[in-house]
């Protein structure tokens, strides 16, 4: 997580502009909707959010399980809801080690479990949003082992669409690898980007770094923590906070998908606050920016 507040006078980043691709917002939606977490901040046991959030999402996130019909059931239930799935397939490519994130040694074995849910579900992989890794480059992952990863899904799914998610780096944006579709950076805690410089000047450089054919997706702060708190950002305002990633969007004009972190609380730990969890407000701006971005 990032706190701007701690390093508003350590990066100076040069601004890159880049020219702004007529790409209106096509995908919005949200992490570890079907991933089997369990919010922290009610009474039930649910795992699943997918009804919650359909009718106003279109991309949302599946995680893999151990067992492919667990996997292939969420992949379903996404598609019937009307949703492309964001399908985390990082454990069968990676994994965490002393050194950072490395290939798994039993890749050939476990990638089985994606290919068999795939085929279980009867989604079509042109539906499917492969994500890769999360944050990779701050978990020291080589980029050649990213492309390694990225050219195995290609060959299996050719018509799929490939995604990474990265962290903040003060140092500026890592190396972008070309076989990638989507790529977006997260950083919270900021209640208006477009007024934060840092922000703004490490989004040009993002943009700048996209290959012609590469989408650039902008990571929503969706939820709330004490850090926000401290930062003057109550759970209320987060309803402004959803509206100022929409407006930063929809003035660039390159932007082609919003991904907000996250409707479920509890991700990374129990003070995390999702959508579901913030006041009336907050939920009822977020249906309107779905509805908006999708013209539902």
């Amino acid at each position: 997580m990032l706190n701007w507040a701690m390093i508003r006078n350590v990066l100076v980043l040069a601004l890159c502009v880049t020219p702004a691709l007529a790409e209106p917002v096509r995908y919005f939606g949200y992490a570890a909707i079907a991933c089997g977490l369990d919010d922290p901040h009610d009474a039930s046991q649910k795992t699943d959010y997918i009804d919650e959030v359909a009718g106003f999402t279109n991309l949302n996130q599946v995680c893999l399980s151990p067992d492919p019909a667990v996997t292939a059931d969420r992949l379903a239930r996404m598609a019937a809801a009307g949703s492309a799935a964001l399908f985390n397939i990082e454990p069968a490519l990676f994994v965490q080690t002393s050194a950072g994130l490395r290939p798994n040694p039993d890749r050939a074995a476990l990638w089985p479990l994606v290919t068999e849910a795939v085929s279980q579900s009867g989604t079509p992989p042109e539906r499917i949003f492969f994500y890769l890794a999360d944050e990779p480059t701050l978990r020291h992952l080589p980029p050649a082992d990213l492309s390694d990863a990225a050219r195995l899904v290609k060959q299996t799914y050719p018509a799929a669409s490939l995604m990474v998610i990265e962290a903040y780096d003060p140092a500026g944006p890592g190396p972008i690898v070309p076989e990638l579709d989507y790529w977006g950076f997260d950083a919270y805690a900021v209640k208006d980007p477009a007024t934060e410089p840092l922000y703004l000047a490490y989004l040009d450089r993002s943009r700048a770094l996209l290959g012609k054919d590469q989408h650039l997706v902008l990571m929503m702060d969706a939820m709330h923590t004490p850090i926000h708190q401290d930062l003057g950002i109550s759970q209320a305002d987060m309803a402004a906070v959803a509206r100022s990633y929409l407006n930063l969007a929809q003035d660039r004009g390159d932007v082609a998908a919003i991904l907000g972190y996250s409707w479920v609380g509890g991700i990374d730990n129990a003070s995390e606050r999702g959508v579901r969890d913030l006041p009336a407000n907050v939920q009822a701006t977020h249906r309107d920016i779905g509805t908006l971005l999708l013209g539902k």
